[in-house]
C-alpha cells in the first residue's frame, strides 16, 4: 500500500513538473519570440536609416553642387532645403546611434521630408556597440566624414562661397565616401536582420519541439495513469458485478426459502379454516371468502355445529402477514379450548375471556412500569353468532365487527360494542351485549372484516364502504351464498383497479333456513 501511494505520488509530481515545464516552454516562446521579432524590427530600421543618410547626402549634394558654381544654390529656398536636409540627415544619425527604435521609426517615416531642427546625440556610453563597430571602424572615422560633409553643406545653404577644392571635395564626401560607408552599414544591419529571423526561426522551432515532446510525455504519463485507473476500475467492476451476482444468488435462495416457509405456513392456517361441507348438512346455505393481503391472514374464521347450536365466529387481529397470522394461532388455540370446554354457549362470556386469556398469553395484562419493552400492543376484533336450531334463534355478540342482516325488509345491520379485544393500551371490556333475533326462512347473515369496506379505488380515490356492499349484495340476493361472495369479490377487483389490496378480509356468509324461493329453485 506504501509503494502504491509513492507511485501515485511520484506520477502527480511528475504531472506538476510537465505541465510546468510546458508553460515555462511557452512563456519563452512568448517572450523570446518578441524579443527576438523586436532585434529584427531594430535592424530594419537600421538598415532603412543607412539607406536613408545615403539619399539624403547625394540629395544634399544634387542641390548644393553645380557646375555653375552654385547657381541653382544662390536662391533662398534652395539654401533651406541643403540646411534642412543637412539637420534632417544629422538627426538621423543620432537617431542610429540611440538604438531608439521609437525614434529611429519617426526619422524613417519622415523621409526625405527635410525640416529644421538640431539633432539629439545619446552619450557615448549609450551608444549601441554593434552601432558603433560598424559606422566608426576604419581609417577615417564616419562621424568625422559625417561632420566634414555637414559642415560643408550647411556652408553651402548660407551662401558662402566654396574653394574649388572644397567643392571636389564636397562631390567626393557626397557620392564616394558617404554612400560607401552607409552601404556598408546597410549590409551589416540587414545582415544582422536576416541572422535574426534565423535565429528567431531556429528558437520558434526548437521551443516548439521541445513544447511538443513534453506534451507527449505528460499525454504518456496522463493516459498510463488514466489505464490503470480504467483498469482498476473495471476490476472493481468486476469484482462489484461477481458480488451482485453472489448476493443475487443468495437473496433468491432466501426468498425462497422465506416464501417456501409462508406458503407452508398459509397451509397450517387454511388447515385451522373451518370445513364448511361439515356444516352444508345443517344449515340452508353457507360460504366463506378468507382472502390474505400477503401469504398468510390476520383474520381468524370459525364455523362448526356443536350439539343444537351452529357456532360462527370471525376475528380480524393486529397487522397482517406473519404477524397478523402469529395472532390468529393464539385467538384460534383460546377460542377451541373454549368450544371443547362447552364455554361458547354464552357470547358475552366467549369474547370476554377471550380478552383476559390472550391479553394474558402475550403479557399484555400487566400495566407498563415504564421501562420494559412496551412495543408490543397487539389484539383484535370479533364478532360471535350462535344459532339455535330448535328454535332458531340467533344470538350475537360482537367487538368491533357488526352482523349484517339480509331479509325480507331489506339490509340491516346490528353494529357490535365499541370495543377491542387483548390489547395493553386500551382497558378491557367489562360487558358485551348479546342481540336476540328470530331467524326466518330466506334469512341470510354476513360477518366481514373491514378489509372489504376499506378497500381504495375509484375515481376520486375513495373507499367501498358498507353502502357500495349492500348495494352489491342485493343485486344479487337471489343467488346463492357462494355466487353472491364470487360476485361481491368481482366488484372489488374492479372498484380497486391498480391500486393494492390494503388489509386482509374475509366475509362468512350463512341461511340457517331455506327460503320458498330457494325451496323451489331447488325442487325444480
Amino acid at each position: 500500500m506504501t509503494s502504491l501511494r509513492i507511485h501515485l505520488n511520484l506520477q502527480t509530481i511528475s504531472y506538476c513538473v510537465g505541465f510546468s515545464l510546458v508553460a515555462l516552454v511557452f512563456t519563452s516562446l512568448l517572450f523570446g519570440g518578441r524579443y527576438l521579432l523586436d532585434q529584427h524590427r531594430i535592424q530594419v530600421d537600421e538598415a532603412k536609416i543607412a539607406n536613408l543618410l545615403q539619399l539624403l547626402s547625394q540629395r544634399i549634394a544634387l542641390a548644393a553642387l553645380d557646375n555653375e558654381e552654385f547657381a541653382r544654390a544662390s536662391t533662398y529656398g534652395s539654401r533651406i532645403l541643403v540646411i534642412s536636409c543637412a539637420d534632417h540627415m544629422e538627426r538621423a544619425q543620432a537617431a542610429l546611434l540611440s538604438g531608439d527604435r521609437k525614434r529611429m521609426q519617426q526619422i524613417v517615416s519622415d523621409g526625405l521630408s527635410c525640416r529644421l531642427g538640431k539633432a539629439d546625440y545619446p552619450p557615448v556610453d549609450q551608444i549601441s556597440s554593434d552601432i558603433a563597430a560598424v559606422l566608426f571602424e576604419g581609417e577615417t572615422s564616419h562621424q568625422l566624414v559625417l561632420s566634414e560633409f555637414l559642415h560643408l553643406a550647411r556652408r553651402v545653404g548660407s551662401a558662402q562661397k566654396l574653394t574649388e577644392q572644397e567643392r571636389f571635395r564636397f562631390a567626393q564626401l557626397a557620392f564616394r565616401d558617404l554612400p560607401a560607408k552607409f552601404d556598408a552599414a546597410a549590409r551589416t544591419f540587414q545582415q544582422n536582420s536576416a541572422k535574426s529571423l534565423l535565429w528567431m526561426e531556429r528558437f520558434g522551432i526548437a521551443a516548439w519541439a521541445v513544447m511538443i515532446v513534453l506534451i507527449i510525455i505528460v499525454a504518456v504519463l496522463v493516459f498510463a495513469r488514466l489505464s490503470s485507473s480504467m483498469k482498476a476500475r473495471a476490476n472493481e467492476y468486476d469484482h462489484s458485478i461477481a458480488r451482485y451476482h453472489a448476493q443475487k444468488q443468495a437473496m433468491q435462495e432466501v426468498n425462497e426459502q422465506l416464501f417456501q416457509s409462508m406458503y407452508y405456513a398459509r397451509n397450517i392456517q387454511k388447515g385451522i379454516l373451518p370445513d364448511l361441507a361439515d356444516l352444508r348438512d345443517n344449515m340452508a346455505d353457507i360460504a366463506l371468502i378468507w382472502q390474505p393481503m400477503q401469504v398468510v391472514s390476520g383474520d381468524y374464521v370459525w364455523a362448526c355445529r356443536k350439539g343444537n347450536t351452529s357456532v360462527f365466529f370471525v376475528a380480524d387481529c393486529t397487522g397482517h402477514g406473519v404477524p397478523g397470522a402469529l395472532l390468529t394461532m393464539v385467538v384460534a388455540s383460546v377460542f377451541e379450548k373454549l368450544l371443547e370446554d362447552n364455554s361458547f354457549k354464552d357470547p358475552e362470556y366467549t369474547l370476554l375471556t377471550l380478552d383476559r386469556t390472550v391479553r394474558r398469553r402475550l403479557g399484555q395484562d400487566k400495566p407498563s412500569d415504564g421501562y420494559e419493552d412496551t412495543s408490543s400492543d397487539d389484539g383484535f376484533v370479533a364478532a360471535l353468532a350462535l344459532y339455535n336450531h330448535e328454535n332458531r334463534v340467533l344470538r350475537y355478540a360482537g367487538a368491533g365487527i357488526p352482523l349484517i342482516i339480509s331479509s325480507a325488509d331489506g339490509f340491516n345491520k346490528i353494529a357490535g360494542d365499541k370495543a377491542a379485544l387483548a390489547y395493553r393500551s386500551l382497558p378491557g371490556p367489562t360487558r358485551i351485549e348479546v342481540h336476540s333475533l328470530n331467524v326466518e326462512p330466506g334469512d341470510s347473515f354476513y360477518l366481514a372484516t373491514d378489509g372489504i369496506t376499506d378497500h381504495v379505488g375509484g375515481s376520486p380515490k375513495r373507499t367501498f364502504g358498507r353502502k357500495r356492499l349492500y348495494e352489491v349484495l342485493a343485486t344479487v340476493g337471489d343467488e346463492n351464498l357462494e355466487a353472491q361472495l364470487n360476485h361481491l369479490q368481482d366488484r372489488l377487483t374492479d372498484f380497486r383497479g391498480l391500486e393494492p389490496v390494503r388489509d386482509d378480509y374475509t366475509i362468512l356468509a350463512f341461511t340457517p333456513v331455506a327460503g320458498e324461493m330457494a325451496v323451489r329453485n331447488a325442487a325444480e
